[in-house]
């Protein structure tokens, strides 16, 4: 693995800890300007804002073991490439077709997501995350 993927690695692993533990934090505290600003409204029924801010809560978490052991804890990275890749072309470019102004929250989410989308794959650990991958057995 080189280098510059380890560095990139931890540098999401750092974007993790900082924006996903503040926004996960702040969904689950019930912070108004955070279920504003992720969902562009409130959120009903809150158990998504709760579901959301433990999910992103998790990762934040996680994530501080991703700035010691990259590789090791690579399939969080592959979840998120997976996860903001899906949003981004479920929400976002839907969004970006029909520009209301509604579609905003969609929008910001998708400009963070997108750099995970689409570099993670480019760095991701291929070979250690299939290594031992033994489908049906």
């Amino acid at each position: 693995m080189s280098g510059t993927s380890l560095l990139v690695m931890r540098a999401f692993y750092t974007l993790n800890v900082v924006g996903a533990g503040r926004a996960g934090l702040q969904l689950l505290l019930d912070d108004r300007k955070a279920v504003q600003d992720s969902w562009g409204g409130p959120v009903a029924p809150r158990l998504a804002a709760v579901t959301l801010g433990s999910m992103w809560t998790a990762v934040a978490v996680t994530s501080i073991a991703g700035l010691v052991a990259p590789v090791t804890f690579s399939p969080l990275l592959l979840f998120q490439a997976v996860y903001k890749g899906l949003f981004f072309l479920t929400s976002t470019l839907p969004a970006l077709r029909r520009r209301q102004p509604a579609d905003r929250p969609a929008l910001t989410m998708g400009a963070i997501f997108a750099p995970y989308a689409l570099l993670l794959p480019l760095v991701l650990p291929w070979d250690h995350l299939f290594k031992e991958l033994q489908p049906w057995a």
